[in-house]
């Protein structure tokens, strides 16, 4: 059977929701608030602008068209990226409880350099896991995080295309564990501070000088202090506790020049801040300890310098230098991707000061919760995780009810990853990483708004996923609505198959891309306004009135997961017959290959159920993707009925 005639026939079957369904809870997907990040695309000879009008809630986006000569004209956006820098936000909030052996938690955020994770910048927390399984809630400013530039050497948080979480074992130890995550918040908090270097959790006995440098600061890493002399110069850089100071210890830097230069470099690792920040540091020093020169570097080496003054011997003074400032002052410094803060004397004399509390400091704001990267809602299998772990490790992941982590109700579930470290020199992990694409199969109906004049045209709404598959839904002769807004909400099932990427099936959970077209009913100029493009949950698959034979469908697990984790393992049709009938379920790919045949037999009127495991006719079990089932009722009364419809498979 031909792949266009099946996908034909369950068309014809799907249930269309034709209208707006005010109690259905919608994820947005585009506002249409403005006009950047759309792209026009039009026939030969057509013509297509773009422009915000008034619409029904803020502003719509309005196409305005001629096709007097050619066919089509429209608009694209890609959204395998978030945009999380529009958020505001400037610390990830999260909570955590964990048992087993002490390991370290890492939270990642990669960039949309390359669709390969680890071609791509990733932006890395970790932290040491506290294994008294006891719930902990962090907030983590975002100028924690560190750049592993493994792209353009620089993050992008306005392209954010995956969020990983999960176990490292760095120095920890081997063994099972688990670890439970929940809430990942992206939130503002006022003044957040990175702290790079305090001097109070230094190594005991910490010298950096010309021929030793042990020591590390209290970024993520950690990261090296690092003492450097040139010329005729010594000196060193050391943890002391003999000033008056913030805290109850700081930083010495002492140099003897009678020529040359000394100094030392606290590494960043690869920060990335937004630019409204500022870098902080207290400084005191003795009579003649100046000037001071700070250095700021990026990954390629772009150095912003300044001399610090206003240092005194007696007490300690803030000094304060806003990226806003050192980018206005050095405009090709990539402030995504800071290196270093280096502290140099290059002035003959006997030169002291002591350092503390080096921080970047945010500015003053007011608390919000802004985005949720995941708070684990959604069902498991209908999410785009998938579990990576080397092979001196094993990873599960699995979501549980847990109304016990800060501010959980009742019904609250969070993300378990259940771990091995074998016993091994090297460094294993395993994390659950998750693309950040529009999830379709969680919310599988596509509803927007618009509003038309000119000609009556027809409208095409395209959706590819991450690997160039396209699924087509044509609305004909709609887009001539007189002026007045109209509400379409359309089942994912209703889209059928445009063009071909890697394979023939689109995955519903990574769509990044959504095109809108108008295309010709007629041979003429117009506008089109769409506002509030949105994704909507549904229940599990239902249908009744289908006929006299079948009365009833309904699919409680579609899609289904059969990986043997327990949870939604097999697909149930679960069907009602109206009379005795002879019944028989078979299931196909896309391509319409038989996969699978059941045949019940006779079955008396009543409900019925058919489960299946996965497994094909050929005992191997199907891939990723959408397959197609037809269940066949020969009715001693009323004869054979066919009904159609589609099941999805994620592993």
């Amino acid at each position: 059977m031909p792949r266009e005639s099946i996908l034909r026939g369950i068309l014809a079957a799907a249930v269309f929701a034709g209208g707006f369904s005010a109690s259905a809870s919608a994820a947005i997907i585009e506002a249409f608030e403005g006009v950047a990040g759309f792209s026009t695309f039009a026939d030969t000879g057509s013509t297509v602008t773009l422009s915000n009008v008034p619409g029904l809630s803020g502003n719509a986006l309005q196409l305005t068209y001629d096709m007097s000569v050619g066919s089509y004209a429209g608009v694209t956006r890609s959204y395998g990226a978030q945009d999380y820098a529009a958020t505001g936000a400037n610390a990830l909030r999260f909570s955590y409880r964990a048992t087993g052996p002490s390991n370290t938690g890492q939270i990642s955020f990669v960039d949309d350099d390359d669709p390969v994770t680890v071609q791509a910048d990733n932006l890395v927390y970790k932290f040491p896991l506290a294994t008294d399984n006891a719930w902990r809630q962090l907030t983590v400013p975002l100028t924690d995080f560190i750049t592993f530039p493994l792209g353009d050497l620089s993050f992008n948080l306005a392209g954010t295309a995956k969020f990983i979480f999960g176990v490292t074992k760095d120095n920890g130890a081997a063994g099972s564990g688990s670890v439970f995550f929940d809430a990942f918040h992206l939130v503002r908090v006022d003044q957040a501070t990175s702290m790079i270097d305090s001097s109070e959790n230094s190594i005991p006995g910490c010298v950096t000088n010309s021929t030793l440098n042990t020591c590390v600061n209290e970024r993520v890493g950690p990261q090296a202090i690092i003492y450097f002399q040139g010329g005729a110069a010594s000196g060193y850089s050391a943890v002391v506790s003999t000033q008056i100071i913030k805290g109850a210890k700081n930083r010495e830097l002492k140099c003897t020049l009678a020529g040359g230069f000394c100094g030392v470099a606290e590494e960043l690792g690869g920060m990335s801040v937004r630019g409204n920040e500022s870098l902080r540091f207290f400084a005191q020093g003795i009579a003649g300890s100046e000037p001071l020169k700070l250095e700021v570097k990026d990954v390629n080496n772009v150095t912003f310098s300044t001399n610090v003054t206003g240092i005194v011997a007696l007490n300690f003074t803030t000094h304060t230098f806003t990226f806003a400032a050192i980018a206005a002052a050095q405009p090709t410094m990539d402030l995504n991707a800071l290196k270093e803060v280096v502290f140099v004397f290059d002035t003959a004399g006997l030169q002291t000061v002591h350092l503390d509390d080096l921080a970047v400091i945010g500015p003053a704001a007011a608390a919000a919760d802004l985005a949720v990267v995941d708070d684990f809602a959604a069902d498991l299998v209908k999410t785009n995780y998938v579990t990576a772990a080397p092979t001196q490790a094993a990873v599960g992941l699995s979501y549980v009810n847990d109304h016990t982590s800060p501010g959980a109700g009742a019904d609250n579930r969070v993300a378990e990853i259940d771990y091995t470290f074998a016993v091994d020199p090297s460094t294993p992990f395993a994390v659950a990483e998750k693309a950040l694409g529009i999830n379709l199969l969680a919310d599988p109906e596509v509803r927007f708004r618009f509003q038309g004049d000119g000609g009556n045209q027809d409208l095409e709404v395209k959706v590819a996923d991450a690997d160039g598959t396209v699924y087509l839904k044509k609305f004909a002769g709609v887009t001539d609505t007189n002026g007045a807004w109209k509400t379409t909400s359309v089942p994912v099932d209703q889209f059928s198959f445009n063009a071909l990427g890697n394979d023939a099936l689109l995955d519903l959970r990574n769509i990044t891309k959504v095109d809108f077209a108008v295309t010709v009913g007629q041979s003429a100029s117009g506008t089109l306004a769409l506002d509030t493009l949105e994704s909507v949950p549904s229940v599990a698959f239902q249908k009744s009135s289908l006929g006299s034979v079948v009365t009833a469908v309904s699919t409680p697990f579609n899609p289904f997961s059969p990986n043997g984790d327990g949870v939604a393992d097999s697909f149930r049709l679960v069907y009602t017959l109206n009379q005795t009938a002879r019944v028989i379920l078979r299931l196909y790919r896309l391509n319409g290959s038989l996969v699978k045949t059941f045949d019940a037999g006779d079955q008396p009127a009543g409900d019925h159920a058919l489960d299946w495991d996965g497994l094909g006719d050929d005992g191997r079990r199907v891939g990723n993707g959408i397959c197609l089932y037809a269940l066949e009722a020969d009715g001693v009364i009323d004869g054979k009925q066919t009904f159609k419809e589609i099941v999805g498979v994620l592993r």
